[in-house]
């Protein structure tokens, strides 16, 4: 039986930032026909994965801690330091064995695993080639600095193309397949 694909699918500047330094994404475009294709996008999945910030992110729009943001997901918070207390079911924090967790979800039959951030736990799960697809939302903006894709440097990951698609507001979505040696 395949695995389940576990897909990064975020929002990137032109120059490879997810956010700026400080967590914000003031930058990003709030419109144009990239928010509903997104919207539709996360029907696919299921399953959200993410790291402490990226949870402790949502505080800023009014997520309170031990909400679950993706209310129609199970969701998974990977963190070492994170402590809530966590009465939806479908939130749940996992602070150790990373790995092991995220190869038993891969294996169980669904749709696509959602990785919808940071770049700390995108390079750990990268590095240990376990992200299948890269879908990135490239938005005209030029950040200088901020919070990088990954935090760590890799070399020689091959990228394949799979599907393109360009707004009118010169976001551009590339979806790619990851080529592991």
């Amino acid at each position: 039986m395949p695995n389940r694909k576990l897909i990064y699918h975020v929002a990137i500047s032109i120059d490879g930032f997810i956010a700026q330094e400080n967590g914000d994404i003031e930058y990003f475009p709030k419109e144009g026909g990239h928010i509903p294709d997104y919207i539709q996008a996360l029907t696919k999945y299921d399953t959200a994965l993410m790291g402490r910030m990226t949870y402790e992110f949502g505080y800023r729009y009014g997520l309170q801690p031990g909400d679950n943001p993706y209310p129609h997901m199970q969701t998974y918070v990977y963190s070492t330091k994170l402590r809530l207390e966590t009465p939806d079911h479908n939130l749940k924090i996992i602070r150790e064995n990373i790995l092991f967790h995220v190869r038993r979800l891969k294996e169980k039959p669904g749709p696509p695993l959602y990785l919808c951030g940071g770049g700390i736990l995108a390079s750990y799960l990268l590095k240990h080639q376990m992200i299948d697809e890269l879908h990135l939302k490239y938005c005209p903006i030029i950040m200088g600095k901020g919070k990088p894709l990954f935090v760590d440097e890799f070399q020689g990951i091959q990228l394949v193309l799979k599907d393109k698609k360009e707004y009118d507001n010169s976001v551009l979505l590339l979806e790619y397949d990851i080529a592991y040696e």
